[in-house]
């Protein structure tokens, strides 16, 4: 399973918690890697934002945009604290193929102007939880992807 910002999280069965003096229903995720565990209510989990693995040919797709070289103009006009504003909303909401033409666009941001703090911690976020998708879908290493994807941001 695929969990929003988390990336690939393994479903770890059930648990009934108190919450506000309510027994409620919980789902138990493990984050492989970080063994962090992630626990969502059951009532909330419809909005959850979880999803099954993208598909071999959506995989290879992302991965096609991701390497993709993009023209971007960079709006100088803009503070940098609207454009993390708005970088982090599109995030929030987006679908993998959108993450993937995110991380394009800034791949190419970086060409014209290095990317600011805010917009590099979403460039490597973003490329985190789509290395671990793309390499476990395309049964590759994640370490090499990941060294692929770095060098993009290399001027």
């Amino acid at each position: 399973m695929v969990y929003g910002r988390y990336g690939l999280v393994i479903p770890d069965g059930e648990e009934i918690r108190e919450l506000d003096g309510n027994a409620v229903k919980f789902f138990k995720f493990v984050k492989a890697k970080e063994r962090t565990i992630i626990y969502i209510p059951s009532y909330s989990f419809e909005d959850s934002q979880i999803r099954k693995p993208v598909s071999r040919k959506v995989a290879n797709e992302m991965l096609k945009i991701m390497f993709k070289k993009k023209r971007v103009i960079r709006q100088n006009s803009k503070k940098w604290i609207k454009r993390y504003k708005e970088l982090t909303e599109r995030v929030k909401n987006a679908d993998p193929i959108q993450l993937a033409e995110i991380f394009s666009e800034l791949v190419a941001y970086n060409r014209v102007k290095p990317l600011s703090f805010g917009e590099r911690s979403i460039f490597d976020s973003i490329k985190e939880i789509l290395c671990e998708e793309i390499a476990y879908v395309l049964n590759k290493k994640e370490e090499e992807l990941r060294i692929q994807l770095e060098k993009l941001l290399e001027v």
